[in-house]
């Protein structure tokens, strides 16, 4: 019987964000809790299990831990040495380990170690040897490095933005995984960095569109395993910053070079047009004002991207809150506001109450705008728990924490105690928000809402105003990153 090994460690890292991911920002799982507590989601766990569900005479998959966290600032050492000396230590004693399946990001940085996962991928190589695969999915936004594609046999990145295709990218991971120790295929990995740093830019416009269209057909190839784009991650602030390609070839190391470096070449000839106009705030308004005016029934969905917790952002800036309430502005809904103690404020009122509330704006003023002091009524409070009905990951959990919904002058405010991105309509229908019944939704998120939110909406408008995830790097003061030219 084959033994493989199954560990998660995950994080997207902005290097902007001043809240690290420490041990209270974790959710961590251990041993068979890690299979146990991902019944019924779509994680990259599940993929892994359904690969090899019919395989058991033949295959043991071993869990030892699942660690996750929402985008923050960098990972604490202690988080980071926990996690990673958990799997070299199951690895050490627990061994021989046939295969290693990991559930990765790839975007994440360290207190102490920029490149983490490079430095976990090292160590586990040096632990394995070079004859076992180490095959690991990723976020397309990985900023992949060298020494993570020197120190893995095969890395699978998701190629939607948004993330529709993330299940599928982990299901094609265990796939390659057993083929591998089938001896059906022997991965080798062509590595391109592109140093170019991309906006947060969904796939569904140009060029990227054409890009990933060239990486299927270069897929069509014979010998061709996988294909893949990764966007990186320009908030993570690391040296080895951008862009970059991901080959794999069966047993052809200079073919999977090869189609990395071409693909690589294409889009930096054409990085001048991988760029995003954005709205700012009031322009935004008015654009939806207009659309507004031409009649209809759908709603315009403005999205702040600044303020994506998704992408590390904090998720209480009220720029558009203000001008909502300055310009008079009704029927539009906000999705959502973190603000623990507000929220705890309607709760002690209790449903129907009025309320009046300094909202929002908690963290530092210069990129949140300050609370907005305001007057409303109570509409609804729940536990924020909801399950995604959107393509991105439909059906995980997530919990928003102690939720109020308030009417205010006309509008609608999802107040949470937790910080979440608000991409999928679930976390307003779970307050009893009707995403349908709004004039003008304001989500906090940058591109995955299109998935969920795109299919009720006349119009989506994507925003720029200040805070800790600005979706694109022009004019950003970055530390670490080093520029360079293609190689």
């Amino acid at each position: 019987m084959k033994r493989i090994l199954v560990a998660g460690f995950k994080h997207e890292t902005n290097r902007f964000c001043p809240h690290p991911a420490d041990m209270k920002a974790y959710g961590k799982r251990f041993g068979e809790d890690v299979f146990r507590r991902a019944v019924g989601t779509k994680l990259d766990v599940v993929a892994f299990l359904e690969t090899f569900h019919e395989l058991k005479s033949e295959y043991e998959l071993v869990p030892v831990i699942d660690f996750d966290a929402t985008p923050s600032g960098p990972v604490t050492r202690d988080v980071y040495e926990l996690a990673v000396s958990t799997i070299c230590n199951t690895l050490t004693e627990n061994g021989p380990f046939d295969g290693v399946l990991l559930s990765l990001h790839g975007a994440m940085a360290a207190e102490h170690e920029p490149d983490g996962e490079g430095a976990m991928l090292e160590r586990i190589r040096g632990i394995v040897g070079k004859d076992v695969p180490i095959i690991g999915t990723l976020d397309l936004h990985t900023n992949c490095t060298r020494r993570m594609a020197e120190n893995a046999t095969a890395l699978i990145a998701c190629r939607e933005y948004p993330h529709t295709d993330s299940y599928q990218a982990a299901l094609r991971a265990a796939q390659l995984m057993r083929e591998t120790l089938e001896g059906k295929v022997h991965p080798r990995m062509g590595y391109c960095r592109v140093p170019y740093l991309l906006p947060l830019f969904p796939t569904e416009m140009e060029p990227l569109r054409s890009l990933n269209a060239k990486a299927r057909e270069m897929e069509k190839e014979p010998g061709v395993l996988s294909v893949r784009i990764n966007h990186g991650f320009f908030l993570a602030d690391i040296a080895d910053l951008g862009m970059s390609v991901l080959a794999i070839t069966d047993g052809d190391a200079e073919k999977a070079d090869r189609l990395a470096k071409a693909l690589g070449k294409e889009i930096w000839d054409v990085r001048g047009e991988l760029v995003r106009d954005l709205y700012d705030v009031d322009a935004a308004l008015d654009e939806a004002e207009r659309l507004l005016a031409e009649g209809g029934d759908l709603p315009v969905v403005i999205a702040d991207a600044s303020d994506n917790v998704g992408s590390g952002a904090i998720g209480d800036t009220t720029h558009f809150l203000r001008r909502v309430m300055e310009r008079g502005i009704t029927g539009c809904a906000i999705s959502n506001i973190h603000d623990p103690a507000s929220s705890e404020r309607c709760f002690e009122a209790g449903v129907g109450a009025e309320v009046e509330l300094d909202l929002g704006g908690w963290s530092d003023p210069a990129f949140s705008g300050g609370p907005v002091h305001l007057k409303g009524r109570v509409r609804a409070l729940t536990d924020g728990f909801f399950r995604n009905v959107g393509s991105v990951d439909k059906g995980n959990p997530h919990n928003m924490g102690r939720t109020a919904v308030i009417e205010s002058a006309g509008n609608t405010i999802i107040i949470t105690s937790k910080g979440r991105q608000a991409h999928d309509p679930a976390s307003m229908l779970c307050c009893g928000v009707i995403p349908s019944q709004q004039r003008i939704i304001i989500v906090k998120s940058a591109v995955h809402y299109r998935a969920g939110f795109g299919p009720i909406s006349r119009a989506m408008l994507d925003a720029a105003a200040p805070g800790y995830a600005v979706p694109k790097p022009d004019g950003m003061h970055f530390v670490n990153w080093r520029p360079v030219d293609f190689e």
